[in-house]
């Protein structure tokens, strides 16, 4: 986070922390506008979307069943 209480991210909305993605207002982002806001929505959700794609998803509800 920046002074400002911004969240820091990189061109495709991620944070410091895996498989975490930040957009809009709250983001470091210059020019805080709704139509700023919605295209960065829109980079994060298609970013998260490929870190799925990309990673093994644990299904932990599976795992508490069988314990």
């Amino acid at each position: 986070m920046t002074q400002y209480g911004e969240i820091v991210i990189d061109d495709k909305c991620h944070t410091s922390e895996p498989g975490i993605f930040a957009a809009g207002d709250v983001t470091t982002v210059p020019y805080k506008q709704i139509v700023i806001s919605m295209g960065e929505g829109a980079k994060a959700s298609l970013a998260a979307f490929e870190y799925l794609l990309s990673h093994e998803v644990v299904d932990t509800e599976s795992e508490s069943a069988a314990a």
